[in-house]
């Protein structure tokens, strides 16, 4: 909405631009409260979110197994809206499935004719989070959470149920969008991880499984150690915590060698000009030295860039080729 009074989106579609103000109504005016007691096949509810049998993200993951304590759980059906005003962060999850859930939600079903999917997006909405945890903050009960009628007075938008309709359908088509491309993400991910385990050679073999075409004929590789063909060199020494943030040079945080397989220029922090510590040149490699787990020590990132003045941090390593490759 705009920042003014009147009740306007900044963007709107083209056919409701003619349309005025949207309508404001509380939220109680939308919603009620559905209190209703488990009373359905709990055996075949009585899941968690990680069996997918209700492949939503309302549902309690510590769901107890005791069939007597399924019965005071809530019924959710299909186009309600949960919410735990114990602790809210950030979102109300909407149901398309009925199913059930403990009692520290609470639950919300429209008493007038919306579209189903509006409100999944304005509850996310940062006007309305902003709203819901200033009304937390101002709660007798110390900012952990609000009642129903306290939640009842909040202020809703509602634009005619057209206009709804085309929001609802606009970001869901988004959203499926954006799971398409995770999937095909997950997919290259996996590809590679393939390539990965077969284009090198295995312990004690000199010639991987798989090959490329023109060099099927070309024998077995060369082994060198680290050692023979390059040399290492240590991060930043003698520094402190305020010498970070500002200057003239940069340098290269652990997090981004850990997170990346190539460094990231836009993600490096500032330093001063320190003549006496060992610089990064395009290339170089670096290995992290530590980390909460020993699966994570030693991931490794390269150096693509010409920036001058770089430096590495004091938690990795670097290492440099005696004769670089043209990565």
């Amino acid at each position: 909405m705009t920042a003014n009074k009147k009740r306007i989106p900044e963007r709107r579609f083209k056919e409701f631009r003619d349309n005025g103000e949207w309508e404001e109504k509380k939220l109680g005016e939308i919603f009620r409260e559905r209190a209703t007691k488990n009373n359905i096949n709990q055996q075949l509810l009585a899941c968690t979110q990680d069996k997918g049998v209700l492949p939503c993200s309302i549902l309690d993951k510590t769901i107890h197994r005791d069939m007597n304590q399924l019965s005071k759980y809530k019924l959710v059906k299909k186009g309600d809206y949960v919410i735990s005003l114990r602790s809210f962060e950030g979102g109300i999850e909407y149901s398309a499935y009925e199913g059930i859930i403990s009692p520290a939600y609470t639950i919300l079903h429209p008493v007038i004719k919306i579209a189903d999917l509006y409100f999944k997006y304005y509850f996310k909405h940062n006007y309305f989070i902003s709203l819901i945890n200033l009304v937390m903050n101002q709660s007798l009960r110390d900012g952990k959470g609000i009642s129903y009628k306290q939640a009842y007075i909040l202020p809703l938008p509602l634009p005619s149920l057209p206009e709804q309709q085309k929001i609802a359908d606009c970001l869901s088509s988004l959203d499926e969008l954006i799971g398409l491309e995770k999937e095909k993400l997950e997919k290259l991910k996996e590809y590679k991880k393939g390539l990965l385990q077969n284009l090198f050679p295995k312990e004690n073999q000199k010639v991987p499984d798989l090959r490329f075409k023109e060099f099927l004929g070309s024998g077995e590789w060369e082994e060198k150690k680290l050692g023979e063909i390059g040399k290492t060199y240590n991060g930043l020494t003698g520094k402190i915590k305020e010498d970070f943030g500002h200057g003239d040079a940069f340098c290269i945080p652990y997090l981004n060698i850990f997170n990346n397989t190539i460094i990231q220029e836009k993600k490096l922090e500032r330093i001063g000009i320190d003549n006496k510590q060992n610089k990064v040149l395009y290339g170089d490699l670096f290995f992290t030295t530590s980390s909460e787990t020993p699966e994570e020590v030693g991931m490794a990132a390269v150096w693509l860039s010409n920036l001058e003045n770089v430096y590495l941090n004091s938690f990795c390593f670097g290492y440099r080729l005696n004769n670089p490759c043209n990565y």
